[in-house]
């Protein structure tokens, strides 16, 4: 799949810039109906095929009961007219914790302890939902500006039953 000619529409969502991506693409968009900002993740057609490239492990009934302060929300799911599916997601501004480190932006050891006590506390709400991230790293961290970090990417996460 190639980036899309922007602007594009997909359901209610315009597509307003390309953010990156690999085997899904990810743009900022809008909710034309509530005026949000948000971000639309579309797997790839590469994505497609691959059997462990999904968006949310168990789909969107299951992506619909995680609700985290320090986990990225996730609105709505859909599949565009190629019947490729998408995901709708927070818009989030700041930085990914990788880009942090290496620009000297996680501060004094309190504030990278605050950083580690926000990504526990994400990784222990997942494992009382019985959900493993399988991929946890510094680019799937994100630090906000209000120094709110949010846990992204599910890719290849799986569903368990974690006793």
């Amino acid at each position: 799949m190639r980036k899309m000619q922007l602007p594009a529409r997909i359901g209610k969502y315009e597509l307003e810039e390309f953010l990156g991506g690999g085997m899904s693409h990810v743009y900022r968009a809008r909710d034309t109906v509530i005026g949000r900002t948000v971000a639309v993740k579309i797997l790839t057609e590469a994505g497609c095929q691959d059997a462990e490239a999904r968006l949310f492990p168990g789909g969107s009934a299951h992506a619909g009961n995680i609700s985290h302060d320090n986990i990225l929300g996730i609105y709505d799911f859909g599949e565009d007219d190629q019947h490729r599916p998408f995901m709708v997601m927070e818009f989030l501004k700041g930085e990914d914790l990788r880009h942090a480190i290496k620009d000297g932006h996680t501060g004094e050891l309190r504030d990278k302890l605050k950083i580690a006590l926000q990504i526990g506390r994400a990784l222990e709400y997942l494992h009382s939902q019985k959900i493993i991230h399988r991929d946890i790293k510094p680019d799937n961290v994100h630090i906000g500006a209000n120094g709110v970090v949010k846990l992204m990417d599910f890719g290849i996460a799986k569903t368990k039953d974690c006793r």
